[in-house]
């Protein structure tokens, strides 16, 4: 009897109750109707079979019937268990498919966003390099790039028309064979400079040579070694030739100019001493005014000395400097103030004494009095540089002037009436200083030079 209940009802019931989990968790994961008619095939053989076992249980002369039907009842419960396993597992396995397609094609997807991605920088770099190509092509300079051992590796087409080159010939030269000049080769992956700037001799196809301003840099990896080397290089044929041009009327102006000046101011002097009335007026008038050219001629001398020297910059005492330039106008000619503090020293290159005693010497000639007054004050900025200024009680230094210097240019209509502001420019531009012009609580002008303490 209890094998019997074991075997045609509590067995029935357990495959049953498991097949019915199943069937429960997978119908409503799935939406297959397949699990709705197990579901209902379950259900109603547990109901039976516990309303058998019941039956069993609690009538005393109750007895399992047909042992052919209890079988065929416990064989399709566990038919059914069966059914709904298998068809479960074929639809997990279908799921885990269904994942791993899904997965696929959201792997493709990525794959293909990123080829997308992949092409847009590719037709991006495409373009930048049209760019990049058309902007070296317009360069009327020569510019070019080489490996580590000098060898050229691109340069753009002013470099292969200047040089006279095919492309395929130059890209087989070293970089020292197309320089007139052994040294332009000099930067190799040994030496110290990140940069240089020089000037050299290119060498054409043909043999021919011409003057270039030569720039170049070393490329470094990330490990610090130079890959290469790029640089321009830029024809300075006409700048070499105007170099010259003035260099030879600057020598005819400071020697033959001056020496004639000398002869003619000489002769009015004899003049002078000879003739009478308005012949000796005549006479003083030719003598002022070849010393006043003397004087021109000597400061033009001084300026082209000066801006001929290479622009390194010194280390100057703003005191003594400034002391020394305004020693010769202290006195009855005018009042001049110095007020500088000690143990200030500021940056520039040479000719800032000079430069000082120009600014003065403008304030004192375009004073407008007998006896101007004058003052020079050195101080520190409250950016920690340097400021040299001079004040003047005059006319002040006319608008046209002040644009002429600071617009850096002059024309017919637009000139200034000296060299001495312009002098004043050049040196504080070469020591990498500003130049300013206001009007000064004197009631004329102030002249402000700021330049980077030392």
């Amino acid at each position: 009897m209890v094998l019997e209940i074991a075997v045609f009802s509590v067995l029935p019931i357990v495959a049953v109750a498991v097949g019915a989990a199943y069937t429960v968790k997978l119908v409503d994961r799935e939406k297959d109707i397949r699990f709705t008619v197990y579901l209902i095939l379950l259900a109603a053989l547990g109901a039976l079979e516990i309303l058998q076992l019941w039956s069993v249980m609690t009538v005393e002369t109750a007895a399992y019937g047909d042992t052919y039907e209890e079988a065929l009842q416990t064989s399709l419960a566990l038919a059914a268990l069966a059914g709904v396993y298998i068809t479960g597992r074929a639809l997990e396995e279908d799921e885990t498919q269904l994942k791993e397609l899904n997965q696929d094609i959201k792997q493709l997807r990525a794959d293909l966003q990123e080829e997308r991605n992949r092409r847009q920088t590719l037709e991006n770099q495409k373009e930048n390099f049209e760019i990049y190509s058309e902007m070296l092509s317009s360069v009327p300079d020569m510019v070019f790039a080489l490996d580590e051992s000098g060898g050229f590796v691109e340069a753009n087409e002013t470099m292969y028309r200047q040089l006279g080159f095919a492309e395929e010939e130059l890209m087989q030269k070293d970089f020292r064979s197309v320089m007139a000049k052994e040294e332009a080769g000099e930067m190799t992956a040994e030496a110290e400079e990140q940069k240089v700037l020089v000037e050299h001799e290119a060498r054409t196809r043909d043999g021919d040579s011409f003057p270039v301003e030569l720039h170049m840099a070393r490329l470094r990896g990330s490990s610090d070694v130079t890959k290469g080397i790029v640089g321009m290089a830029r024809d300075i044929t006409e700048r070499k030739e105007r170099e010259q041009q003035l260099g030879v009327l600057n020598r005819f102006f400071r020697h033959n100019v001056r020496n004639e000046l000398t002869v003619i101011s000489g002769s009015a002097d004899v003049l002078v001493d000879k003739l009478e009335d308005k012949e000796r007026e005549y006479a003083e008038r030719i003598h002022d005014r070849a010393k006043v050219l003397e004087q021109m001629s000597e400061k033009a001398r001084t300026i082209g000395n000066l801006l001929d020297q290479k622009p390194e910059r010194h280390v100057f005492d703003v005191r003594s400097t400034v002391e020394r330039a305004t020693r010769d106008f202290t006195g009855e000619e005018a009042d001049v103030e110095v007020s500088a503090p000690e143990d200030l020293g500021v940056e520039a290159v040479e000719g800032l004494e000079f430069t000082v005693e120009n600014l003065v010497e403008n304030a004192i000639e375009h004073a407008g009095n007998d006896h101007p007054q004058v003052e020079v004050k050195a101080m520190e900025t409250e950016d920690g540089d340097v400021s040299i200024q001079v004040h003047d009680d005059g006319e002040g230094i006319p608008e046209h002037e002040i644009e002429t210097i600071t617009e850096g240019s002059e024309n017919p209509l637009q000139h200034g009436s000296g060299i001495g502001l312009w002098a004043v420019k050049w040196i504080v531009d070469r020591s990498d200083g500003e130049l300013e012009f206001d009007d000064s609580p004197l009631g004329g002008a102030k002249v402000s030079i700021e330049l980077e303490r030392a």
